[in-house]
Order: structure tokens, then C-alpha cells, then sequence
């Protein structure tokens, strides 16, 4: 928030139910989640109108979907329901087998794609949160691609990922229409170089 803050940009901090407020000091920064004049009607407006919206892929945040408001998703599981019709890059949660230690790959990834925690560590795998680090590379990157207008994922990497799930089974139900701005953060793909496969 404070890197986007020092860039000129407006931060909204939305919820409704957060424990405590930023530790942030800053004139570009709301705590959004602890405001008095907090409404039902403003919180679909904001994420209706803003320029970039950072979510985890929680529900609300479909809202900036529906008004082709750009979107990063971090922490993102399971990597197999990606948004694929959207300008939505993904930062998925590490998934890492934890009797040997190693992170599943892509394919894995599709092959173990819960829609609980429990099932999970039922199938032996550890959910690791994005480091404050990755996740501040990923909207440097991001940032990058809406308010600079550079490139949006048009690379090879993000072409071999959408091919590996297109190739899965039952992809073709999900994802019928990939939008030439969907797909994984670059930077993700450069810090984990056995990913896709």
C-alpha cells in the first residue's frame, strides 16, 4: 500500500470485518474497513470505478470483474479456476508436499485443485501464504501494466500456462474465452522456474 501510495496513487483498504487497522500512516492511504461513513452503495461504487483492484479472489472484488476494472489476484487457489475472460493477473499461494519439501508444479497444481484447506492437508500439502516481497513485486508489475500501459502478459511462460490448462480435463467448461491480459504474474514465473511443467 505505501509503495502505491508513493507513486500518487489513492489506496482503499476495503472489509468489513478486520481486526485492526493499518499501522500506516499515510495522506494517500484509507482504512476503508474502519471508516464511519462506510455503505453498502459506496463499497460497490469504489470497486466499480477503481483504476486497479488487489484481492485475493474473495467475491466482492467480481464486481470490478463485471465494470472491466483491471484486478490482481494474490494468494490464488486453486490455479486451475483462474479468471481466464478478464485482464486479471493471478499470484497463486505456494503448494508445497510436506513430507519432501518440494512445490508442486503446475500440472500438480491442477491435479490437487481443492476448494478447501482440509483437503489439502488431507492430500499431504502444505499451503504457503506469498511473501510481503512477492507480493510487492507483483503490483510493481501490475502497476506497470495499468497506469503505465506497458505489455500485459503476452510472453511465452503465460502461453504455456494457459496451455498446460487448456489441456487439462474439463478446462474447456471453464475456460472457453482467454483474455489476452489473463494470466500469472511474471514475476511469479521468473522466481519459480520449474513451475510449468
Amino acid at each position: 500500500m505505501e509503495w502505491l501510495a508513493n507513486q500518487g496513487i489513492w489506496v482503499f483498504r476495503m472489509g468489513r470485518q478486520m481486526h485492526k487497522p493499518v499501522p500506516i500512516s499515510h495522506p494517500k492511504i484509507i482504512d476503508y474497513a474502519f471508516c464511519e461513513n462506510q455503505s453498502d452503495l459506496l463499497d460497490i461504487w469504489m470497486f466499480a470505478n477503481c483504476n486497479l483492484c488487489i484481492s485475493t479472489g474473495s467475491g466482492p472484488d467480481m464486481v470490478s470483474d463485471i465494470y472491466r476494472r483491471p484486478l490482481l489476484f494474490v494468494n490464488y487457489i486453486p490455479i486451475y479456476n483462474s479468471i481466464s475472460w478478464s485482464n486479471v493477473i493471478h499470484l497463486p499461494k505456494h503448494l508445497i508436499y510436506r513430507k519432501t519439501g518440494k512445490s508442486l508444479t503446475l500440472s500438480e497444481h491442477i491435479k490437487h485443485s481443492y476448494m478447501s484447506s482440509q483437503q489439502y492437508l488431507s492430500a499431504g500439502i502444505a499451503l504457503v501464504e506469498l511473501s510481503s516481497s512477492e507480493i510487492l513485486q507483483a503490483v510493481q508489475e501490475r502497476f506497470k501494466n495499468v497506469f503505465e500501459e506497458s505489455s500485459v502478459q503476452n510472453n511465452k511462460e503465460n502461453i504455456i500456462f494457459w496451455k498446460i490448462i487448456l489441456e487439462s480435463d474439463g478446462a474447456s467448461e471453464l475456460h472457453g474465452f482467454i483474455h489476452k491480459g489473463s494470466g500469472v504474474a511474471d514475476s511469479f514465473l521468473k522466481n519459480n522456474i520449474n513451475w510449468l511443467k
